[in-house]
């Protein structure tokens, strides 16, 4: 299994011209970035059964400085089947840290 990500999720809030956006209230201060976060999802290359997720790699994980949570969606002896979709990702590691870089840092890591 590799961990990649097809998205980096930076958290922004934009106001559209659509209809509904025009009637939310607009706020008056100006935008000001608190996190950056993003999410890596565990796409599978390869098809077969699920034999585990390494403890050294978990352990490595959950003590990234940028670590908020992770699902695993296959148990040992699960059918792994290769990613094709959305539906079929083997899990997720969420990541959100304050400083760009220590999230960059532990982005690049799991690759």
């Amino acid at each position: 299994m590799v961990i990649c990500c097809p998205f980096l999720f930076h958290f922004n809030l934009f106001l559209s011209p659509n209809p509904i956006a025009r009637s939310a209230p607009r706020h008056t201060q100006p935008f000001t970035r608190r996190k950056y976060a993003c999410t890596k999802w565990l796409i599978s290359y390869t098809e077969g059964v699920f034999k585990r997720m390494g403890p050294e790699a978990v352990e490595e994980i959950k003590n990234m400085e940028s670590y908020r949570g992770s699902q695993f969606f296959k148990e040992p002896g699960d059918q792994l089947k290769k990613t094709q979709n959305c539906f079929s990702w083997a899990g997720a590691v969420n990541l959100v840290h304050e400083d760009e870089e220590a999230l960059m840092r532990d982005y690049r890591r799991l690759v």
